[in-house]
């Protein structure tokens, strides 16, 4: 992929709809426009996937599955990877995507505090191998969170949704 244009990859996404000759229709080129525009890669577009950043492919990896119209998206660690803005702005688009679209996004992730802050159900996988499904809040108060995630002085405050250091255990 790393020859191929954003706009040649993103239209990749197309193909499960394309007719035996492989040719995009125009209405196949305006989905490849809307998935461009719907992750803010229009103005990448032309370049080539190879000279993008980490933040830059996944937008346009994001795009490619977009452009395949799909009610449910799974995805697997899209934040790895990125800086925090990039991070923060993925996340942002998924969620604005899923209410606009209608769309179901699943995604694994280690970036708790902000999946806190976006998805409207979580389930959350112990040490242990339980899983607990709930919303952020349910999972915060009922100390879910804590109980999986608590290390040393790290504490997970429920009120705030946050991890602070405890700075009780840290006095000498």
């Amino acid at each position: 992929p790393g020859l191929l244009t954003v706009r040649e990859l993103v239209a990749l996404g197309r193909t499960p709809h394309l007719p035996a000759s492989a040719r995009l229709s125009p209405e196949d080129r305006a989905a490849v426009d809307w998935a461009l525009d719907a992750v803010g890669a229009t103005p990448l577009a032309s370049r080539q996937f190879g000279e993008l950043s980490d933040g830059q492919r996944q937008r346009t990896l994001t795009a490619r599955a977009l452009a395949q119209d799909p009610s449910l998206l799974v995805l697997d660690e899209p934040t790895s990877f990125l800086d925090v803005p990039s991070r923060v702005e993925l996340v942002d688009v998924l969620g604005r995507l899923a209410r606009e679209q209608n769309l179901a996004v699943v995604m694994s992730t280690h970036e708790l505090e902000l999946a806190l802050r976006v998805c409207d159900r979580m389930w959350l996988l112990d040490a242990d191998g339980t899983v607990t499904c709930g919303t952020p809040t349910e999972l915060a108060e009922s100390g879910r969170i804590g109980a999986a995630f608590d290390r040393g002085r790290m504490r997970f405050d429920p009120a705030r949704m946050v991890f602070d250091l405890n700075p009780e255990s840290s006095r000498v």
